[in-house]
């Protein structure tokens, strides 16, 4: 049941709006000195598929294995030629999609119904979300099973441990990437796993639950419950 990795950081988040202006190249190299495997493109508003082109070319010679695309729904988009060229994209979500159900699944496409994707819809916890991996069980028992080895770059250059988070770490476009994820101060909430967290620690869905230590019940307590958790061991039960 030991976890060990070869990547300093396995998952990052990258946030992108009408205004960013980072270096996305400069970013993809930096990801791939700390042989990330896992990329989350966040897409604010609408793009073309020329720019998105552009983006994910960069990514073509890097170490990255999967990439997760979330945007607005846009029928400019062409999405055959985007899956084609860069077959390591495994999802590729529309959200605020005027559909009738909440969620249609086509191959590696999903549309939704979701108005918007930010910070506020993190932490959500759920029987449904729960990950039924060996990996995410081993890893769960030693380090934090959301913020371990993983990164977020916002829309304007912020680094974080992730969205959810308000604290920065620096700006990409004056701080050195790999430098900041490295240090102690960065890696400081990787080490929080469910047996030091107070209710979960007694929790017997523990080690298969995704923890966000952004949004918690007591803001000021750094081991309190996930805010958005309603499920009490104590009674088995999940309230409404």
């Amino acid at each position: 049941m030991h976890y060990d990795s070869s990547s300093i950081i396995e998952n990052c988040i990258i946030e992108i709006d009408k205004f960013s202006n980072f270096d996305f190249k400069y970013i993809i190299d930096e990801l791939d000195k700390l042989n990330c495997i896992a990329l989350e493109m966040r897409f604010l508003d609408k793009t073309n598929t020329k720019k998105m082109l552009s983006l994910l070319n960069y990514t073509l010679k890097s170490t990255l294995r999967s990439i997760i695309i979330y945007m607005p729904y846009n029928l400019n988009i062409n999405i055959h030629d985007i899956l084609n060229k860069h077959p390591r994209i495994t999802v590729f979500c529309f959200y605020n999609s005027p559909i009738r159900n909440n969620i249609i699944k086509k191959g590696k496409v999903i549309y939704s119904k979701q108005p918007s994707i930010n910070k506020y819809q993190c932490g959500n916890v759920s029987p449904k979300l729960f990950s039924l991996d060996l990996k995410t069980i081993i890893e769960s028992k030693y380090y934090n099973s959301c913020l371990h080895a993983k990164v977020c770059v916002d829309s304007i250059g912020n680094i974080k441990n992730c969205p959810a988070c308000d604290k920065v770490f620096g700006n990409i476009s004056n701080r050195i990437l790999h430098e900041i994820v490295i240090s102690n101060e960065f890696q400081c909430l990787w080490k929080i796993n469910k047996d030091m967290i107070e209710v979960c620690k007694d929790c017997e869905y523990r080690y298969v639950c995704i923890d966000c230590r952004a949004i918690r019940s007591d803001r000021t307590n750094i081991y309190s419950k996930p805010l958005k958790c309603s499920y009490s061991p104590y009674t088995n039960k999940w309230e409404q």
